[in-house]
């Protein structure tokens, strides 16, 4: 009896396993194209952070204004509205933003602007008011609203920084980190 069942059944457990494997070459070739495709294709990536001021692109390795204009001065930012209490949490953003071989540098200048900090027990914050970017060295010269906080008392002062981005994996990673004093500025006049 259970081998005239299975006879009965065999037909259409034919029919499934030919479906199936109909399916499973259909799906093969698709991917075959669609992996095609990207590989032979010059790829836009458009990224969308919480706070947009255009459209951020990043074609052949290259980035546009706007992205590194958004990028530059969210670092900023980070590094330069803090206290005594978010000191650490500061250079832990920083560093995640930077590669690896870059985390000395930018570590020791860091560590420079935390000791100001500790030292003068103040608190600071940087609000940019013009940033000059070049997308073609990846570089960001950001003027701005330096204020200190300290009891009381508030001292307000220009400020001029410079950031130095790489581009490896998709997002930019900061490589330098400066401030930019009247004296370097009138070395670049000349």
């Amino acid at each position: 009896m259970e081998k005239q069942v299975l006879i009965n059944k065999l037909p259409a457990l034919i029919r499934q396993r030919n479906i199936i494997a109909i399916l499973a070459m259909i799906m093969i070739c698709a991917n075959l194209l669609l992996s095609m495709k990207l590989i032979g294709k010059d790829e836009t990536i458009v990224i969308l952070p919480s706070k947009v001021s255009g459209k951020y692109e990043l074609t052949n390795n290259k980035v546009n204004d706007v992205y590194l204009r958004d990028r530059a001065n969210e670092i900023i930012r980070v590094i330069l509205n803090i206290t005594q209490n978010n000191l650490e949490q500061m250079y832990e953003a920083i560093l995640r933003t930077a590669p690896p071989s870059n985390h000395f540098a930018l570590k020791t200048e860091l560590t420079k602007l935390g000791k100001e900090i500790m030292k003068r027990n103040v608190s600071i914050a940087f609000f940019p008011t013009s940033t000059t970017v070049d997308v073609t060295n990846l570089t960001a010269r950001i003027e701005g609203e330096f204020y200190s906080l300290f009891g009381g008392s508030t001292s307000k002062s220009i400020r001029n920084y410079h950031l130095g981005f790489t581009y490896t994996g998709n997002q930019l990673s900061l490589v330098e980190f400066f401030e930019i004093t009247t004296e370097e500025e009138e070395k670049d006049a000349k």
